[in-house]
């Protein structure tokens, strides 16, 4: 259990990790209007991701996605691949959810 637990951080340490790179590569090389985008610069689709307010119970942290929690979440599925082709449809599906409480923000990913 140890080991699954390890890998979902991590694989959602990347994705998290990816998502800000984004944002950093963005923010250092901005694109000013009638600019063309030179090839050092990452190009990105933003999409809006709702997180669900829980006014019931947690997620059990257990490795597995199957709490009540996670069948009414708002799950994020449109990702693109940076490699090996950059903003080609993704080799494998992806999901993920988020939802927060007073104490925490529970982030679920199906790989």
């Amino acid at each position: 259990m140890q080991d699954l637990r390890g890998n979902l951080v991590r694989q959602c340490s990347m994705m998290l990790g990816l998502i800000g790179a984004t944002s950093v590569v963005n923010a250092q090389n901005p694109v000013r209007p009638n600019q063309p985008a030179d090839s050092t610069r990452a190009i990105a689709t933003v999409a809006a991701v709702q997180a669900m307010k829980l006014t019931t119970s947690s997620p059990r942290i257990d490795g597995k996605i199957d709490d009540a929690v996670w069948s009414n979440a708002h799950w994020v599925t449109q990702f693109t691949q940076r490699e090996p082709v950059e903003g080609g449809s993704p080799s494998v599906r992806t999901e993920v959810a988020f939802a927060y409480d007073d104490a925490a923000l529970y982030v679920a990913a199906r790989m």
